[in-house]
């Protein structure tokens, strides 16, 4: 009994170790895509530590397959899971902003319809006063 209660600790630590390792790994590869505001040294440095926290997280996991292959495989689902779910996240942000820019540029574009509208009213407007007074004019209504 005190061995399967040591095993789930061990298998509880591992899992936390590739949680952790995944987010580390995770985090990384973010800095990484932003390869223009980095420098060189530190590009191949951030590189070098993907490298070694991707090989720690492989070995982990292939510790934890081997003690428990179902845990294991459920534990990879759930992480894979949550990073399908960030992923969609960011995508619909990024709709969303875009959506949002795209109805600004719309009320932009609507203002300055309305406003040509009603310069041209004012421009059709005041010819049509002016025909009206030359008409009168001509007939000595004025």
């Amino acid at each position: 009994m005190a061995q399967i209660g040591s095993s789930d600790r061990d298998n509880t630590k591992l899992t936390l170790k590739i949680l952790n390792l995944q987010s580390q790994v995770k985090h990384l590869q973010n800095l990484l895509s932003n390869r223009e505001t980095l420098q060189t040294s530190k590009l191949t440095e951030i590189t070098n530590e993907l490298a070694a926290k991707k090989g720690e997280l492989e070995k982990h996991v292939n510790e934890l397959k081997q003690k428990n292959q179902e845990n294991a495989n459920l534990i990879l689902n759930i992480t894979d899971l949550q990073s399908q779910l960030e992923n969609l996240e960011k995508v619909k942000t990024a709709e969303d902003k875009e959506s949002a820019a795209t109805i600004s540029n719309l009320r932009k574009q609507l203002k300055v319809k309305e406003e040509e509208h009603s310069r041209d009213q004012e421009v059709i407007l005041g010819k049509f006063i002016r025909g009206m007074f030359k008409f009168l004019q001509q007939e000595g209504l004025s």
